[in-house]
Parts: C-alpha cells; structure tokens; sequence
C-alpha cells in the first residue's frame, strides 16, 4: 500500500488574512517555546521558589487563560475579532516581558496569572476569524494550518529557547514579550474588522481569476 503524498496545495489559495492568522500563531508559539519548558527550572533554581509556590503559579495560570477565553469569545462578538487579537498580543507582550522581572513567589503568581489571562483573550477571536473567512473544505484546510503553525513555532522556539537559556536566561522571557508585539502588528496590518456573523469582504476571498492567490485586504 502507498503511503499518503503530502501537497503543498493543501497550504495555498487561502485569503490573505488567514496566513496572517497562522503566522501569529507561529510566531505566538514560538514564544512560549522560549518560555515554558524552562519557567519551572529558572524560577525554582534560578529563582529560589518553591516548586509549591512555581505549581500554583501555573495552575493560576490556566485557570486565568480559561477566563480570558470566555471573555474574549464575548468580547470577539461584541466588539470585533481583529481589536481583541491585537489587544491580546499588546497586553500579552507586556505580561510576558514581565516574567523577567520576577523574584518572589507572590510575583510570579501574579505575572503568570495575568499572562494567562491577556493570552486566553486570543483563541476564540483567532479561530472566530478562521470561521468567518473560510467555508467548506477550505475551513477545514484553514484550521489544520494553525495547527501546523502551533506544531512548528513551538518546536522551534523549544530548540532556540535551549541554546537562548544557555547564554542570557533572561532573555527568553522579554523576546517572548517581543514575539507578540510582533504578532500584533502583523494582525493589525493585515486583518480586516469582523464581527459575529460576518462574512469575509470580497477583497479578503482568493480571486476568482488569480490562479488560487489571494488579493490584499485593506485592515
């Protein structure tokens, strides 16, 4: 039996907006792959918190990113996706910048309890946007390219975050915090304003006429 071809088509045709949202994925993921497999060991050992103390920080953690994905699900429909991805990534390169400033256990609680919590806003809006732009099969298509970005940001960012760590351990946390200010721009840019119900603009859907290529959207 013969193994399944892999196609780069299955990557192309999107509107252009849709590989804006997978390149900040990547580039999201690739940012907490700097972070997250070292938090435990730099805050413990580097630090001197308590694994105690570091394990409740990352379940306020999660508990705040559940949080902020309720509200930015509501938000996403209320006010619109693109404002609430850029807001995330803005506040988020804040959040996460600020990791580098920890030197207690009450701060670190409370850093990445706001971490997660301007992070969680991001979801909900990013795969709302997804479902506005794409139908069908494409949407399909469009989902499993943020996976891939997820996947290979966050690979990449654990290799780049070893060999970062190694050097200047500090410096993982504050280009995590860049890594969404760059995400930022890049949604800021590119993305066109949605709200629940939405369709995508005629600009943001491929052309009819252009082989599959996307034209460009005016944010």
């Amino acid at each position: 039996m013969s193994s399944p071809s892999f196609s780069l088509d299955a990557l192309r045709g999107f509107p252009r907006p849709v590989y804006a949202v997978a390149a900040g994925q990547l580039v999201n993921l690739f940012g907490s792959g700097l972070v997250y497999p070292f938090a435990t060991v730099h805050f413990h050992l580097a630090v001197g918190i308590s694994l105690s103390v570091v394990g409740f920080g990352l379940l306020a953690n999660n508990v705040a990113t559940a949080v902020g994905t309720a509200v930015g699900g509501y938000l996403a429909d209320r006010r619109g996706r693109k404002p609430v991805m850029v807001a995330s990534m803005l506040l988020s390169s804040v959040t996460l910048a600020a990791y580098a400033l920890v030197e207690s256990g009450p701060a670190f609680v409370a850093v990445a309890a706001a971490a997660g919590l301007t992070l969680g806003l991001y979801t909900p809006a990013s795969h709302a946007t997804i479902a506005d732009l794409t139908e069908g099969g494409d949407r399909d298509r469009a989902f499993a390219l943020l996976k891939v970005g997820n996947n290979a940001g966050f690979g990449a960012g654990f290799v780049v975050g070893g060999v970062l760590y190694e050097v200047a351990a500090l410096s993982v946390f504050v280009l995590d915090g860049l890594t969404c200010a760059v995400v930022a721009g890049v949604l800021w840019y590119a993305l066109p304003r949605l709200h629940e119900g939405d369709t995508a603009p005629p600009s943001a859907t491929p052309s009819a006429t252009g082989g599959g290529r996307s034209r460009s959207v005016a944010s």
